[in-house]
């Protein structure tokens, strides 16, 4: 669990949303391979990482990518999606003037080998030509067609702008941000839980499982 999360959101718009995870994820892999009680059924060559909203974010920085932090602010005096209302409610540091030392600076992770990005959250903050410039790894890239959390304009389209052959996108009819959740099944009346009229999370999330795992399997040969 991040330090911030679904239970506890009182870091967000703080250092720790952004390079806090970043720093995380990589904790997290070296736990495994060198802790983990069952690490030598590891293969430390074969690490692939899983990110949905701003947990994409946190695969694309780990996996090399240089996000505008400071232009956040800017973009945000111009339009109004889910992010820059969140990071405003929370009073986030980057609408203001006193930003912490290191606070956008990210170390790329090289035992990463594939990333799969579902509904990149920030995805604007990679608009630079070099931000991604050094994500080498192959990407699975999905975006849900309904979704007004983490627009397609904005987020998704601006990383497969810079990635260009590297990405492999898979555009999902009638789902929105919150259809990449796991299926509710007798839960289904939660807020978390409501998907466009006609949208079927429980095939849609068979049919993406799939198609993550031969992903993996693919690159991570």
């Amino acid at each position: 669990m991040h330090s911030d999360n679904y239970l506890d959101q009182s870091s967000v718009g703080s250092p720790a949303y952004f390079t806090g995870r970043t720093a995380q994820l990589r904790s997290a892999i070296d736990y495994m391979l060198q802790q983990w009680q069952a690490q030598t059924q590891l293969d430390a060559s074969r690490i692939g990482v899983y990110g949905f909203s701003i947990g994409a974010f946190t695969a694309l920085t780990a996996a090399g990518g240089q996000p505008d932090l400071r232009g956040v602010a800017r973009y945000c005096s111009e339009h109004h999606e889910f992010v820059c209302q969140m990071l405003r409610q929370a009073n986030s540091f980057l609408f203001g003037t006193a930003w912490p030392d290191d606070f956008d600076q990210f170390s790329k992770d090289e035992r990463i080998k594939a990333l799969v990005l579902a509904a990149p959250g920030l995805g604007f903050s990679f608009n630079d030509e070099a931000a991604l410039s050094q994500v080498d790894v192959p990407v699975q890239l999905w975006q849900g067609e309904q979704d007004d959390t983490v627009p397609d304009a904005s987020n998704a389209k601006v990383i497969r702008d810079q990635l260009g052959a590297r990405v492999v996108f898979h555009q999902v009819p009638n789902a929105a941000h919150l259809s990449f959740l796991l299926p509710c099944g007798l839960l289904s009346m939660l807020p978390t839980c409501h998907d466009p009229a006609g949208f079927d999370r429980q095939a849609f999330h068979d049919d993406m499982n799939q198609q993550v795992a031969d992903f993996f399997a693919q690159q991570l040969k």
